[in-house]
C-alpha cells in the first residue's frame, strides 16, 4: 500500500494498493500446476498542469495552484488471474497449457479544463470532460515441445495453438460552458459542474476482437 500527498493544492492523496501471489502446486513427478493472481487498485487526482504559456514565457502563478479542479480523480483497476499446466511425459516431451484472465478500468471524473487564456486580463475559459471505460481478455495457450534425432540431427520440435478474445468499452463526453472562466492569478473559484445529462458525447465504442494462432517450430 502506497499513500502520497502533493506540494500542489490537491484534496485528494495519490493511492496505490498492490498485492500479487503465486502458488505452485507439484501434483507429482511429472506434472505441476502454478497459479498466478494480480491486483492493482490506483486512486489519483486528476488535473491539468501547473502553468500556462504566457508572453514570451510562463505566467507567474505559483506551481501549487490548481486550474481544473482540486477534488477531480481518476480511478483505475487492474485485475490478472491464471494458472500454467505442464506434464512432462518423459525427458523428450512435454505439455504446456496456460490461460490468463485479465481485466482493467478507468473512471475520470467531470474535470474541467483550461481551453484558452486571454493575457490581457489573465481569464481563462475551461471546458469540462468525463471518460471511462475497461477492457477484458481472454488467453488461453496450448503447446507440446519435443526433442528427437534423425540421423545425426538432433531437433527439438513444438507445435501450438494460441486463443484470445478481447472485449473494450469507452466512453467520453464534454461540455463547453460559457459561464466557467476563471483568473489564473488569483485562486481558483470552484464553479459548479453542469449535469452529466447536459455533457455531448464525443466517444462511444465497443470493440471485440478475437484471435487464433497456429504455430509449428523445428
Amino acid at each position: 500500500y502506497r499513500r502520497e500527498e502533493s506540494f500542489r493544492d490537491l484534496d485528494n492523496d495519490f493511492e496505490r494498493f498492490f498485492i500479487a501471489a503465486t502458488l505452485t502446486w507439484l501434483i507429482n513427478d511429472s506434472t505441476d500446476l502454478t497459479v498466478n493472481l494480480e491486483y492493482i487498485e490506483d486512486d489519483e487526482p486528476l488535473e491539468s498542469g501547473s502553468t500556462f504559456a504566457f508572453g514570451d514565457g510562463l505566467a507567474d502563478v505559483p506551481t501549487t495552484r490548481v486550474f481544473s479542479d482540486p477534488d477531480s480523480t481518476v480511478d483505475q483497476d487492474f485485475f490478472n488471474v491464471g494458472y500454467t499446466l505442464e506434464h512432462r511425459f518423459n525427458d523428450s516431451w512435454k505439455l504446456r497449457n496456460q490461460f490468463r484472465y485479465t481485466y482493467s478500468s478507468f473512471d475520470y471524473s467531470v474535470t474541467p479544463f483550461p481551453i484558452s487564456l486571454d493575457e490581457t486580463t489573465g481569464l481563462a475559459n475551461r471546458f469540462f470532460t468525463l471518460q471511462n471505460g475497461d477492457t477484458e481478455t481472454y488467453s488461453l495457450y496450448t503447446n507440446v515441445q519435443g526433442e528427437f534425432n534423425t540421423g545425426s540431427i538432433g531437433h527439438t520440435l513444438l507445435l501450438g495453438v494460441d486463443l484470445n478474445r478481447s472485449l473494450g468499452s469507452t466512453f467520453s463526453a464534454i461540455n463547453f460552458s460559457a459561464n466557467d472562466v476563471i483568473d489564473i492569478f488569483e485562486d481558483t473559484v470552484d464553479i459548479p459542474f453542469p449535469p452529466e445529462e447536459d455533457f455531448t458525447p464525443f466517444t462511444d465504442r465497443e470493440t471485440e476482437i478475437d484471435q487464433l494462432g497456429i504455430y509449428l517450430q523445428d
